[in-house]
């Protein structure tokens, strides 16, 4: 997919600068100067190749899909897709909303979970939990048991060794936890 970013007509961008950080994409904060004179913040994420294009479209189709059910948890979705310059760089384009040191309400966070579990399930073709497409993360998951396994092993492996192997790590059948997943 090539995407040209269309800003509002008589618009600028101003700036790009690196924010926060990513493992495996660059970051950056974009402002650009709308006709009017005021600004808009935009956050970017860019990849190369296509692990970054795989991620990159995940993360765009699942924050739009939450930002449809629960726009007030998660920024404005825009776009996605490969440069027109350069098709093997890919991006993530959305409002840009600075995060809070501070943690949210709980009760207005869990009232916004339930709402987004709840109006989800009319959009799923199957009555289910899930998502229409195979989100990155899960990519390689067979099933939820090797997902949670591949997840949780390399903790639990610290785990083990830090607390050498205590009686709370061992299972019934004398295995410990990691050869158990």
């Amino acid at each position: 997919m090539h995407c040209n970013i269309d800003f509002p007509s008589g618009s600028k961008v101003v700036s790009a600068i690196p924010h926060g950080a990513s493992f495996w994409t660059r970051t950056a904060r974009v402002t650009v100067k709308l006709a009017n004179g005021s600004a808009q913040l935009f956050f970017l994420k860019i990849g190369k190749d296509d692990f970054s294009r795989d991620m990159l479209r995940s993360e765009y189709e699942g924050v739009n899909a939450l930002y449809r059910i629960v726009p007030e948890l998660v920024p404005r979705p825009i776009a996605w897709g490969a440069y027109m310059s350069k098709p093997d760089t890919f991006f993530f384009l959305a409002d840009f909303i600075p995060m809070l040191e501070e943690l949210p309400d709980p009760e207005t966070f869990c009232t916004m979970l339930a709402r987004l579990h709840r109006d989800s399930i009319p959009l799923s073709p199957n009555g289910k939990f899930g998502f229409h497409h195979l989100q990155w993360d899960y990519a390689t998951r067979r099933d939820v048991v090797r997902y949670l396994g591949r997840k949780l092993r390399p903790s639990v492996a610290k785990l083990c060794r830090t607390r050498e192997q205590g009686p709370g790590f061992k299972r019934r059948d004398g295995t410990t936890i990691p050869k158990a997943i």
